[in-house]
């Protein structure tokens, strides 16, 4: 008995194909351009999603299929961290790059709480948290 993947059975009007999936915080510092946007709900209930980009990026670290960790290039990026995964995941965001082609101009980085924030909830003082950095010419870019 052979053991299948998800991506082994054919549905008709249905993908169930396996693709190299990479974190979002891997492109950290890089300008990037969001061309796609998928949208699931996970088990906890969350909406999350997965980002193509224009770009694809070389050798960078992600599982396979089997669970294994591997080096490759990747184009898909599961986009876990809140702010960002909310922003993405709006429908009115969605509909802008799905089906009115719009692409969004990026860059992401890691940074502290600020005072606000801390003195709203003591327990993010010497936390980070990821955001967009700031693109001084506008995030969307219509093509």
């Amino acid at each position: 008995m052979s053991t299948k993947s998800p991506s082994d059975y054919k549905i008709e009007g249905q993908s169930f194909e396996w693709k190299p999936t990479g974190g979002i915080q891997s492109i950290a510092d890089k300008s990037f351009v969001v061309t796609k946007i998928e949208s699931f709900v996970a088990k906890s209930g969350d909406s999350m999603c997965i980002v193509e980009t224009e770009e694809t990026y070389h050798e960078l670290e992600f599982k396979n299929e089997a669970g294994d960790k591997v080096k490759g290039n990747l184009n898909r990026f599961f986009c876990s961290p809140r702010d960002l995964r909310l922003f993405f995941t709006n429908p009115e965001i969605m509909k802008s790059v799905n089906e009115d082609g719009e692409k969004i101009k990026c860059e992401i980085e890691k940074i502290a709480f600020d005072e606000d924030s801390i003195k709203r909830d003591s327990s993010l003082k010497s936390k980070t948290h990821w955001v967009f950095k700031d693109n001084k010419e506008g995030m969307k870019v219509k093509m």
